[in-house]
């Protein structure tokens, strides 16, 4: 898995390319976790993300808490259909705000609700 961390004025992107599993969830955790704090929102862009297991959506759904605590919008965008079917089958599509796009993920959180 490649994280790539797009540092935006009003949003932390953190764009994400190949398997988040067992072996790759702890270092997406970390980066999240250690990047929180200087993020006025939080998005994922996993249009080149093609697997996601149980241990990635545990990362998501700490990382929907945290950002929740910390007051900080939270969200998902591109998914492919193999890794959104896993998200509507898990029912973590109901949890976490997933958009199709990032111009529509960035305008939504954004907004004051």
């Amino acid at each position: 898995m490649d994280i790539l961390i797009e540092k935006q004025s009003d949003a932390l992107v953190f764009v994400i390319k190949g398997r988040l599993d067992g072996s790759t969830a702890p270092t997406l955790q970390e980066q999240l976790i250690s990047e929180l704090a200087a993020a006025p929102l939080v998005l994922l862009d996993c249009a080149a993300l093609d697997y996601i297991s149980s241990a990635g959506l545990r990362v998501l759904l700490l990382a929907t808490k945290e950002c929740k605590k910390a007051k900080r919008p939270f969200g998902i965008c591109n998914l492919q259909n193999e890794v959104r079917e896993v998200f509507k089958m898990s029912g973590f599509s109901s949890i976490i705000d997933i958009f199709d796009s990032r111009e529509q993920a960035l305008e939504k959180l954004a907004s004051p609700a």
